[in-house]
């Protein structure tokens, strides 16, 4: 990373949409200033010493340390003595944290040791960037990694765990749209896995961790639902309703939909709960008598979800 004539100042800046990173290294003039308003900043000295100002505080960060600040009104970096320096900064605004499920980050300043994990990451951020229309995607991904690194000490691994469930509530949100969107005919759990970019198992593990239900079962109650508000408004019998939301079989739509609601669906069809009795009824005189069958099934790429009732 050094410069071949040590004694002239290199610096090199990279200028995203919500996040920037400037790494810089030389004796002669004043390194540049990085700041910020919240978010989070990041400095990784290699050599020489700076300084971290946060909140109206200076911290004197040496060589081989790493400070960090998040979610502080004022911040900034600048050198601390004359001599030669090599700094890394990262910035990231406050909507980049957002992206990963930080909305309101909270106040907190760190410093610690520059650890292997941190240098590599940051080296390869500096000195191997592969060229073309990837370089900058890498780039970020280097980023992301590094303040993994920095923020997630073994005995408190709160910003690691952020971003993982960040991204973990991302592709929950994706798989549930989906699965509303497509109700008569949802796509199989490997087509979800790969839309989510998971694979199948890993999919169903963050699912079930995210809204206390397996996909079929959620995807269950989504029907369930859609069904009951389609008879309540009047717009359905009970084999349309169940036809609309996917079922093949009314025997197993009326089981599942009683075991719900407690109700069969002939029931709730004419219940108080119909916003058109008159209506439902004559829709409910035009119903057959549900016929066996089997439910189409969906969500079937496994012998586990095979056997997991919709």
């Amino acid at each position: 990373m050094k410069p071949a004539n040590a004694q002239q100042r290199a610096i090199e800046s990279l200028q995203a949409k919500d996040w920037e990173a400037h790494w810089m290294w030389g004796t002669q003039g004043a390194a540049p200033e990085p700041k910020s308003r919240g978010g989070l900043l990041l400095l990784v000295n290699f050599e020489g010493r700076a300084e971290f100002l946060h909140g109206g505080k200076i911290t004197e960060v040496p060589v081989g340390r790493v400070a960090l600040g998040t979610g502080i009104p004022s911040m900034s970096i600048r050198r601390a003595a004359p001599g030669h320096h090599r700094f890394l900064c990262l910035r990231a605004k406050p909507a980049w944290l957002a992206k990963w499920g930080i909305a309101k980050p909270r106040a907190a300043f760190q410093l610690r040791e520059l650890n292997e994990h941190i240098g590599h990451a940051a080296r390869d951020f500096i000195e191997n960037p592969p060229a073309g229309p990837m370089r900058q995607p890498w780039r970020e991904a280097k980023f992301v990694e590094i303040l993994a690194h920095a923020m997630a000490r073994p005995e408190n691994g709160s910003f690691h765990e952020k971003l993982k469930n960040g991204i973990a509530s991302r592709r929950v949100h994706q798989v549930k749209r989906l699965l509303a969107e497509n109700l008569e005919n949802p796509p199989t759990l490997a087509q979800l896995a790969k839309t989510a970019g998971v694979s199948p198992f890993h999919l169903s593990r963050i699912f079930s961790g995210e809204t206390g239900k397996t996909i079929p079962r959620h995807l269950r109650d989504l029907r369930l639902e859609k069904a009951a508000e389609l008879l309540r408004s009047g717009r359905a019998n009970v084999t349309e309703a169940a036809t609309a939301v996917g079922y093949s079989s009314l025997s197993h739509f009326s089981t599942a939909f009683t075991e719900k609601y407690a109700v069969c669906p002939y029931g709730y069809l004419v219940s108080p709960f119909s916003s058109s009795t008159q209506h439902t009824t004559q829709h409910s005189k035009k119903t057959p008598k549900p016929q066996r069958g089997k439910l189409t099934k969906a969500l079937s790429p496994s012998r586990s979800s095979r056997s997991t009732r919709h």
